[in-house]
């Protein structure tokens, strides 16, 4: 992984766009990282991790929910509406 500084990411935009089809590059300030430039592939990987994430810890708290049956905590169904707001929002659009 490249690491450049923020004010060199702002010379050289267009040559790290092309560096980060290869490989991350890192946007750093005060020798920290403050950003990533990646290729659309890895953005699109990134994404389906997160919604295959959410869909797994969904699945979880669903057979919780089934286990409790009438017993069920008011909080497990607040966490599975928050579960699936989080889930629809990483969903990859057009099955990228």
């Amino acid at each position: 992984m490249q690491l450049v500084s923020a004010y060199d990411a702002r010379r050289r935009f267009s040559a790290l766009l092309i560096r980060a089809r290869q490989e991350p590059v890192a946007i750093t300030r005060y020798n920290r990282p403050a950003a990533y430039l990646i290729s659309p592939r890895e953005f699109r990987d990134f994404r389906r991790f997160q919604h295959r994430t959410k869909l797994e810890e969904m699945t979880r708290l669903v057979a919780r929910l089934e286990a409790a049956g009438h017993n069920a905590p008011p909080g497990l169904y607040r966490e599975l509406e928050r579960l699936t707001k989080q889930a629809n929002a990483t969903l990859p659009a057009n099955g990228a």
